[in-house]
């Protein structure tokens, strides 16, 4: 288990359970790896998704791009719709110029448990097609580089079902 230090309850403002937090091994590993993230910000937004991803960038702007991206790849544009789904699961990470924690971007990402950032203002202008980033879905910061591996999370079912054979008589 990691040692909380002093001052790392307000880093976890984003972790709105931190009981749940305490018990889970698989985001205490992501948290410690969030605390050792060193290098250049480039960009900052708002958290939509929690976790690290790396990758190139891939720069969306309009449905023809969306055949650019590639398993691992960072998805930058300036908003997700429904049509970008399928590539959406592709990323490593996804980043938005606009949105909010209750965009499509954000609940998508937060579904597939892929790391974003959304609402930075300005992503499409600052990253460019082919960058390395380090995208922390922790901070909101998005930082030049590759600096440490990706961290997702792992989504399950919440409880399991089996089919049940029903006879109706009329």
């Amino acid at each position: 288990l990691i040692k909380f230090e002093e001052g790392d309850v307000k880093r976890l403002e984003q972790v709105k359970n931190y009981e749940w937090f305490k018990d889970n091994k698989e985001w205490q590993k992501q948290f410690k790896l969030w605390k050792e993230l060193n290098g250049k910000v480039i960009l900052e937004g708002l958290t939509a998704s929690p976790g690290i991803g790396v990758g190139t960038v891939r720069l969306i702007h309009s449905m023809s791009d969306l055949s650019k991206i590639k398993k691992g790849d960072v998805l930058v544009t300036e908003m997700t719709n429904p049509d970008m789904v399928v590539s959406m699961q592709k990323s490593s990470a996804i980043v938005t110029d606009e949105g909010g924690i209750t965009s499509h971007a954000a609940i998508v990402s937060r579904e597939m448990g892929i790391p974003a950032i959304v609402g930075t203002g300005n992503a499409t202008t600052i990253l460019k097609d082919g960058m390395q980033v380090t995208v922390d879905g922790f901070s909101g910061k998005i930082y030049e580089g590759h600096i440490v591996e990706s961290v997702v999370a792992e989504i399950k079912k919440i409880i399991s079902t089996e089919r049940i054979k029903l006879k109706l008589i009329v």
